[in-house]
């Protein structure tokens, strides 16, 4: 089942070995290679998760958005990676489409916006993700990310 994505925009901040460890804590015991916003792997390996998709192996991607005071991200985000691409030396992925959804912290929810609009996005080990909502301009973002097995 494609797992839930939640579309945002943020200020990205690299993350280092125990950010990935503390984000993929429950969804994701111990990640393939996990890749800072700037494309540089602080754990694991590219060649690993290259393997796992030449393999034929599912995947499960997440990413943060956004770091408060602490260095604890805002928001993480996580889907299964049904189409995956390897390209010199790099893997990319799309997200499904989803409906725009929107945070609020007053009322500690995640809600759907009013207007249908639907999210779709490519990302890779490149540290970057390029979205947009249908109908409008691509948005460049550069993300952190946590890529591992999802059988």
């Amino acid at each position: 089942m494609i797992g839930t994505l939640i579309a945002a925009t943020a200020v990205v901040a690299g993350a280092g070995q125990d950010d990935a460890r503390r984000a993929s804590a429950g969804a994701c015991a111990k990640p393939l290679v996990a890749i800072t916003d700037e494309g540089a792997v602080s754990h694991g390996a590219k060649s690993a998760l290259i393997e796992a998709v030449q393999a034929g192996r599912a995947i499960r991607v997440g990413f943060g958005l956004g770091k408060d005071e602490s260095g604890t991200y805002v928001l993480t985000h996580w889907f299964e990676a049904h189409f995956l691409t390897v390209f010199e030396g790099e893997v990319f992925t799309q997200t499904p489409f989803i409906h725009r959804q929107r945070p609020s912290r007053e009322e500690q929810d995640v809600l759907l916006t009013d207007e249908p609009m639907r999210w779709v996005a490519t990302m890779g080990t490149n540290g970057k993700l390029h979205s947009r909502f249908l109908e409008a301009e691509v948005g460049d973002h550069r993300v952190d990310s946590w890529w591992c097995l999802a059988d």
